[in-house]
């Protein structure tokens, strides 16, 4: 009878096994992409990256590249991520940050300029919220709505009236009520609760947007015109908004058609809208293109196209936004010097563009102008 029994339970769980499988993996809920470097966090709060490492900054205790996904070494409850040229930063679900790789100006906020190739805590951050990385600066939005920014400030990119670089966070001047925050290059942006966005660093494309082409600011400006943004995103040398429950608007250097206004300036000091844009509800910048989710769940792109970043097939840039084919539930989007990368559905990552580095993830190091999906997140 016990032997009948224990088969019994046996079959049962046979069945079981073989009808369901392993379990299914965590979605993926957010994707970053640096210099040239990519990133994917999923819904367990680990990531893991891939691409150039030189510096360290895939975080794997390697300074190895890789050309497909490999695991940061001890980030285990991570709810966002952030890249930039040679580090990567996560926001932790307590409230903390931690950063890896280069730390030449302090970027990685740990009191040190010594790099890591390893995740190390940002000093005295407890209550982050958001997380927004630069070329040489980190920035992170506080639960008060404060930003704290530390790392090189030669050019005013801490925001905090000054132009000594600090290995650990600086509160920016007179942000209090931001909302969300994005960095690149050498400036940084903040959105704020009535709609305004505020920037400082460097301008000499005016991508502060502040009317002037002036060489820096090291306190944050307004943004001309703007009083209903609801998105932001930071470019190497450009910035753009969402605004109008869907449009967008975009400043600073325009030659390579990264603004979108479907002509070819070489800057706008003030926001200038994006042509035929109606219906965006996320933006991301790279170092000269632009990308949008649209409310659809599909994807527009527009700007330089040189390693085919513009996901269309072709690499012929585009000064208004065209259509990656093919690419449709896009929940999240990242974009690095000269590619870019979406999580499509919360279960799949493709990305495009240049992969001399591996940063497209599929193994290779072959450019691609048309989407291809990343081997352990597809």
């Amino acid at each position: 009878m016990r032997v009948r029994w224990f088969m019994a339970v046996l079959a049962t769980v046979l069945l079981v096994v073989g009808c369901t499988g392993s379990p299914p993996p965590e979605p993926i809920i957010a994707v970053a992409a640096g210099g040239d470097h990519s990133c994917a966090l999923r819904g367990d709060g680990t990531v893991s990256c891939w691409g150039e490492n030189f510096t360290g900054a895939l975080g794997d205790g390697t300074t190895t590249d890789s050309r497909v996904p490999v695991a940061v070494v001890g980030i285990a409850n991570a709810t966002a991520i952030a890249a930039s040229n040679f580090q990567t930063c996560a926001l932790l679900a307590d409230g903390g940050v931690s950063c890896w790789g280069f730390n030449g100006q302090g970027q990685l906020g740990n009191g040190t300029t010594t790099d890591s190739s390893v995740p190390v805590p940002v000093t005295g951050i407890t209550d982050a919220t958001a997380v927004a990385i630069g070329n040489s600066h980190s920035c992170a939005l506080l639960a008060d709505g404060g930003v704290s920014c530390w790392g090189r400030n030669d050019y005013g990119l801490l925001g905090d009236g000054t132009t000594i670089d600090s290995s650990v966070p600086i509160p920016v001047t007179g942000i209090t009520d931001a909302t969300a925050i994005a960095s690149h290059g050498y400036h940084s942006c903040a959105l704020l609760a009535d709609g305004g966005v505020s920037c400082w660093g460097i301008n000499q494309w005016g991508q502060l947007g502040n009317g002037t082409a002036s060489w820096f600011s090291n306190v944050p400006v307004e943004v001309s015109g703007l009083s209903n943004a609801t998105g932001l995103a930071v470019g190497y040398a450009h910035a753009c908004a969402i605004v109008d429950g869907g449009g967008a608007v975009c400043w600073g250097q325009g030659g390579y058609g990264q603004l979108g206004d479907g002509v070819r300036p070489s800057y706008a000091l003030v926001p200038v809208a994006v042509a035929g844009m109606t219906d965006a509800t996320a933006l991301i910048a790279g170092d000269r293109h632009t990308c949008a989710i649209l409310g659809n769940g599909d994807m527009s792109c527009w700007g330089s196209n040189r390693f085919g970043q513009l996901g269309n097939g072709t690499n012929d840039e585009s000064i208004a936004p065209i259509a990656v084919p093919g690419i449709t539930g896009v929940t999240d989007l990242a974009a690095g010097t000269g590619h870019t990368c979406v999580i499509v559905d919360d279960e799949a990552v493709s990305c495009w563009g240049y992969n001399y580095f591996g940063q497209l993830g599929n193994g290779t190091t072959m450019s691609s102008n048309v989407p291809v999906p990343v081997p352990g997140f597809s």
